[in-house]
Parts: structure tokens; sequence; C-alpha cells
């Protein structure tokens, strides 16, 4: 079993920048306070997209960091001083498909991490649509160096009753949520580790608390992440608990280790829970 790493204080906290593509990008960041966001679209929004967004989305490296595009030229002079790219846009659209891989492939060039969230569309908008969302994906993933779907169904299997308006509202914290971990819990030494690779990501979210929480809450954990788990090649848990709990982390992450194997997992811990309650989030990256 690959030995667990406990990070209880990071040592430096990476700088980063939020960016929300297109229309349901814009939504999502919104949700977002405290952050240095922007936003691109092909209507109002602080970077608009024009032909040279569209060739960056499907320009080689190499070739973007010397051709300086109009495009470009905007999205690099916001992300110079930062770490960190974290993208976030609804797939299916035009914008959001053209803006995130034309994002992705620009911060990129500008040696940049690069994570995405993304929402995949409601089975009722259509096949046309989804299809459309899934060659975005396809395109945003080998653009990103994490890219983390979500698929905005979900709300209809867990929320049957919701209102389309409501379950979009929800569905914009949940695509939100990993981006959030990531801030509020990695350092830069994870970020720069990130730069190297290029994976798909899921996350969950779970709770546990009394007797033996540790054990129960990574099987909470593992449950929701589902099927997945087989496949995983690192697992991030990011844990929010009691204070005065010093050995915990270190129980849960070998507990997670031990029903999974073969997986690198790293617990990330704050305090600030109310007494009782411990809350995990987890991104696994294939």
């Amino acid at each position: 079993m690959p030995p667990v790493a406990v990070r209880a204080e990071r040592a430096t906290e990476p700088s980063s920048l939020l960016v929300g593509c297109g229309g349901a990008g814009k939504n999502i960041a919104a949700s977002a306070s405290g952050r240095r966001k922007i936003t691109v679209d092909s209507v109002e929004a602080d970077i608009r997209l024009d032909r040279s967004a569209i060739s960056v989305a499907e320009t080689d490296f190499s070739l973007i960091a010397s051709a300086n595009p109009p495009f470009y030229a905007r999205v690099r002079r916001e992300i110079e001083a930062v770490d960190v790219v974290f993208i976030v846009a609804g797939m299916g659209g035009f914008a959001g498909g053209v803006a995130s891989s034309a994002v992705a492939r620009a911060a990129r060039a500008c040696g940049k991490t690069v994570i995405a969230s993304v929402a995949l569309p409601f089975d009722v908008e259509g096949p046309v649509r989804r299809t459309s969302a899934r060659k975005s994906l396809e395109a945003l993933g080998s653009a990103a160096n994490v890219t983390v779907p979500f698929e905005n169904n979900i709300i209809n299997h867990t929320m049957s009753n919701v209102r389309i308006t409501r379950a979009l509202a929800i569905m914009n914290r949940i695509v939100l949520s990993p981006i959030e971990e990531i801030m509020q819990y990695a350092d830069t030494d994870f970020i720069d580790g990130l730069r190297r690779t290029r994976r798909r990501g899921i996350y969950a979210v779970s709770h546990a608390s009394g007797l033996d929480w540790e054990r129960k809450g990574a099987h909470s954990i593992l449950s929701e992440l589902g099927e997945n788990t087989k496949h995983l090649k690192e697992l991030n848990l990011f844990l929010s608990m009691n204070t005065g709990m010093d050995d915990s982390a270190d129980r849960l992450g070998n507990e997670v280790a031990r029903q999974i194997g073969g997986c690198r997992v790293t617990v990330w811990v704050k305090g600030g829970m109310q007494e009782g309650q411990n809350r995990i989030g987890a991104l696994g990256l294939f």
C-alpha cells in the first residue's frame, strides 16, 4: 500500500485566477466570492471571443506562444502573475466550449497550471448539445492539466422535483466545489506537481461523525466516488474537522488507502467544523 501523506499546514498559498467561460461559466464564477476572476464570452464579458480565440482553441501550444493573437495577448496579461488558472464552464454551447479550450491552451503556453471544472448538459437539452459537449470536453481535456466534468443529470436523479432554475443554481455550486477545495487547502507544491500531468478528475463530498468516524467516513466517501475508484492514480482528501483530533487524519487516510489499494492518498486538513461533525471532500485523479 502506498504511503499516506497528511498536510495540516501549507507552506505557501498559490496565487490563482478564476475564469468563467460562456454564459454558464459566468454564472458559476459569480457565485465565488473573494477571488480574483474574469469572464470570457461572445457577449458582454471581461474578454470577448474573437476569431483569434477560435484559432487558439485549435492551435499547438508552441505556435500560440509565438503567434501572439489578440485573444492570447489579453489572456496572458491576466494570468502573468498567477500560479494556477481555474476554468469553469458549461459544455455544449459555442462560447463555453471554445472559450474554455482557448483559455486553457493560452495558459498552458504561458507555463501555468490549468484546472477546469465543467458541467455537461441535461438529457432534455437534446442529443446534439450533448454530443457537442462531449467533443468540447475532449478538446478541453487535451489542453488542461486537470479536467473535472459533472453531469447536470445528477440533479434529476437526486432532486427530481426541483425546477430547472433551482437545479442550475445547485449545479453552479457543485461545479465550483472542487476548485474552492483546492483554493482553500492546496499549496504551491501541489499546483506545481499538476503542471506536469494531464488528468481527468472526479469529485465527491461526504460527512461522518461519532465513534470510529474515520472508518465510516472512508466507506462513505468511496461509495460516493463509485466504481471510478478502481482506476485512480491519486486521491486528495480535503478534511474539515474538529481541532484536537491529531491522529484522525492519519486513520482516515490509511483506511481509504486500505480499501482502494495502489493509489497515492493525501489528506489536507483544516479545523473549523462544529463538534462531532467532519466533512470530507475528495478529488480523485486518473
